[in-house]
């Protein structure tokens, strides 16, 4: 793991590790303190599994398996799932071991699920756009502000309904605030939730995640004033550089603030046979 020290200077490798790193750090803490949820923190894996069958509350974060003994993991990992009768969403990173994980994935029964573009920034190269006049962006601070943040992120983002509520557990169970390495943010037009960001302070820079908006709302520079407030907030407390990962369509909203792509996560899926009968 990287020092908690703030990055400062760094060549693209260091880059790289840290995109990792806090991505993998956020999914310990966005996952990890829900109780609903096992951690499984193990030298070659780090993957979580809860009672809720759904790939965003059971997934795989860090590989680092051998040639010899990827398949059997695999294998060990689809039994683990089945037995509760859940899925399984795994994450390959440009550190994943072997190199062609996604190939042995494949062949077990996982399908391709997506593909994200790590990026980062130079936060002394952030290009700075005037907000909206009409929008108010807050941290979200208490009960009522993390609750309205979780439905406002799963309205964005078509959460199925079942999901709805575990999405708000889960997002109470987090330890955020905003003085904190975590903190999450609304924005709101004519007082009402319309658009989310979240800053996560670890690995020595700072990582943007769930950044959403409203259908209704999009195209207005909603998503792009809410993913700039808590970037000015690192700047502010003397963070160098800024994470994220981004979908083919975010990646001109983040180019645009000066983000760039350093690497490359996948997603594969096994939505687990058992399921269907």
């Amino acid at each position: 793991m990287m020092s908690d020290k703030i990055l400062q200077d760094a060549d693209d490798s260091q880059i790289i590790e840290a995109i990792e790193e806090n991505f993998c750090s956020f999914g310990t803490t966005q996952l990890g303190r829900w109780s609903r949820i096992e951690v499984h923190d193990e030298p070659d894996l780090l993957w979580f599994k809860s009672d809720v069958p759904a790939p965003s509350f059971n997934t795989n974060l860090r590989a680092r398996l051998s040639p010899e003994n990827v398949d059997l993991i695999i294998a060990r990992q689809q039994a683990a799932y089945a037995e509760r009768n859940l899925p399984l969403l795994w994450w390959t990173n440009p550190s994943s071991t072997p190199p062609e994980i996604g190939r042995h994935l494949i062949s077990a029964g996982f399908v391709h699920h997506g593909e994200l573009a790590g990026m980062a920034m130079d936060l002394n190269e952030l290009v700075e756009e005037a907000y909206p006049d009409d929008l108010v962006i807050e941290p979200a601070v208490g009960t009522i502000a993390q609750q309205n943040f979780a439905q406002t992120l799963c309205q964005a983002f078509d959460t199925p309904q079942a999901l709805v509520e575990p999405m708000i557990e889960q997002s109470l169970a987090m330890d955020y605030g905003p003085g904190g390495p975590l903190v999450n943010y609304i924005g709101f037009l004519d007082g009402q939730p319309v658009t989310t960001a979240s800053l996560y302070l670890e690995s020595g820079v700072a990582g943007i995640y769930n950044v959403s908006t409203l259908p209704a709302y999009r195209g207005r520079g909603f998503g792009t004033a809410v993913t700039l407030a808590p970037l000015l907030e690192a700047k502010k407390r003397g963070y160098r550089f800024s994470v994220l990962h981004s979908s083919s369509m975010a990646i001109s909203l983040y180019r645009r603030l000066g983000f760039k792509t350093y690497c490359y996560f996948h997603q594969y899926l096994w939505p687990n046979p058992a399921q269907d009968k």
